[in-house]
This record gives C-alpha cells, sequence and structure tokens, in this order.
C-alpha cells in the first residue's frame, strides 16, 4: 500500500499541490500519494494524530492552522521554534517534528529581489506566514517593517507611499465554491446604487411632461427624451440585477475537476459543464 502525505488546511479545495506533488513522487520514484485533507480548526487535533500511523509519513500545512498545529506536535526545528508557525510535519517513528521552510523560501527571495538591507517593508496579514516574512525582513536588516491586519488596509494607500517592498501574507479563497461573478457583482452594486436616482428622475419628467401638455407647452420633447432616457437607463439596471440575482440562485451546473498534470504542464482546476 502506497504512503500518505496530506495537507491540512481549511477550504483548499482549489489547491494544486496534489498534482505537483504526485508529479514530485513518481519522478523520484516514490510510492506516495498527495492529498487534501479540509480540516475544521476544532478537528485539527484529530487529524495530527492520524499522522502517527504508519501509513502516513508526514503533511503540509496551510491556512488557518500554522500556528494552531504547534501545541499538537512534540517537536519543532529551530526555524519553526522561533516563529512559532509549522508548514511541514515530518513523522518520525511516533513523534511529529514541526519544521518551518516559509522562513528561508522568503529569505532567498529577498535576497535575489531586493538585495541586502531593503527599505520600509509592508507585510500584509497576521497568521503564521507574515511571521515568516517579518523574520525574513528582519534578518535582512530592513529600515522599517509595517504589519497590515485586513482591518487596517484602509491605511494601504497612505502606508504604500513610502514602501519599497509590499509582501502579500493573506489568503484569498480560490475554492471551487467560489463563482466568478466579481465583475458582474460589482455591476450589480452600481445597479443598485443607480436605480433608485434613474426612477425617480424618470417619474419627475413623466410628471412635468403631463403638466405641461395640460398647459399646452410645445416644448415638451425636452422632457420627453429625458424621461425615455431614465426609464431605458432603469430598465437596464434592473437588468442587470436580475442577471446577477439569477446566477447567484442558480450557479451554472458542473463537475469539480482538480488540477492535474498533463504531458508535463500543469492543467489548472476548472468546473466541467454538465451535457445537456
Amino acid at each position: 500500500m502506497s504512503a500518505e502525505v496530506v495537507l491540512l488546511g481549511h477550504q483548499i479545495g482549489y489547491s494544486a499541490s496534489p498534482a505537483m506533488q504526485d508529479a514530485a513522487f513518481a519522478a523520484i520514484g516514490l510510492d506516495w500519494r498527495y492529498t487534501l485533507r479540509d480540516v475544521q480548526p476544532d478537528a485539527l487535533s484529530g487529524a495530527v494524530a492520524e499522522l502517527r500511523g504508519s501509513d502516513r509519513h508526514g503533511a503540509n500545512v496551510t491556512i488557518p492552522h500554522k500556528v494552531a498545529v504547534v501545541a499538537l506536535l512534540d517537536a519543532l526545528d529551530p526555524v519553526a521554534e522561533r516563529l512559532a508557525a509549522v508548514n511541514t510535519i515530518v513523522r518520525d517513528g511516533e513523534r511529529l517534528i514541526g519544521h518551518n521552510t516559509d522562513l528561508p523560501a522568503l529569505a532567498a527571495e529577498l535576497g535575489e529581489l531586493v538585495g541586502p538591507s531593503p527599505g520600509h517593508a509592508l507585510v500584509l496579514g497576521a497568521g503564521g506566514a507574515s511571521r515568516a516574512a517579518e523574520a525574513a525582513l528582519n534578518d535582512a536588516k530592513a529600515a522599517a517593517i509595517t504589519l497590515i491586519s485586513r482591518e487596517r488596509w484602509d491605511e494601504l494607500p497612505t502606508l504604500l507611499a513610502h514602501a519599497v517592498i509590499l509582501i502579500n501574507a493573506t489568503y484569498q479563497d480560490g475554492s471551487p465554491e467560489t463563482r466568478p461573478y466579481g465583475a458582474l457583482g460589482f455591476a450589480a452594486q452600481l445597479a443598485a446604487l443607480a436605480l433608485v436616482p434613474l426612477v425617480s428622475i424618470a417619474a419627475y419628467a413623466l410628471w412635468l411632461l403631463f403638466t405641461r401638455r395640460t398647459m399646452g407647452d410645445p416644448n415638451d420633447w425636452t422632457v420627453k427624451t429625458i424621461a425615455w432616457l431614465a426609464l431605458a437607463g432603469a430598465i437596464f439596471m434592473i437588468g442587470i440585477l436580475v442577471t446577477f440575482i439569477h446566477l447567484e440562485t442558480n450557479p451554472p451546473g458542473g463537475t469539480y475537476v482538480p488540477p492535474t498534470f498533463q504531458d508535463g504542464v500543469l492543467v489548472p482546476s476548472h468546473i466541467e459543464p454538465t451535457p445537456p
């Protein structure tokens, strides 16, 4: 039976790690397989305990468990101990050893991108990955380091004006359940904002048109044009809202296909439409 390595995280169905890791295992002749393990925070202890089985070699750890998993391990390497955050677990007999490869990877990238002594740096995030980023910047003797949690993102425009490097250590949900309606959703918000004034303008213009006609005003074509344009705009906005609501309540059908390697090329995850 093949041995297993898992990725412990939550809402990680988008991850391409199984395709990449399985290809790497096969390339070096290991009969191992790499699987995703979506774990709720309150189930992390049980998931880590399963790693002690003889059919497990270890795990990678991702958001949101990099910090919480530390207390569940038997020992930490010096980097993981320094950061109090773990992204790799290795089973050594009956013991689980925590490692952190984020810091050396970030240190190497900083050395190539900005060289020694970078200037003012911004780090987005407040989790395990941001700890590695802060440590790497400290080791590189950055002039200043500012950590920005999501609650402070409104300060970004001001802070970016004085920064020379930005590291994003936040999580962006890429799960297959996330539907790609960002542009349409933004348009729907604008439509909702514009709908009330457009309807109000149309109603007022129609009222003016009616009163001018009763008074025999021959120049009612201007008011008529405004009324028709406002009505057309309102109908268009309603159409956007109806389309958005329909897609949100009736998402396109299909089957989630995880990322795979084909002829050495990574094919990203996608939704395969259901045949009619």
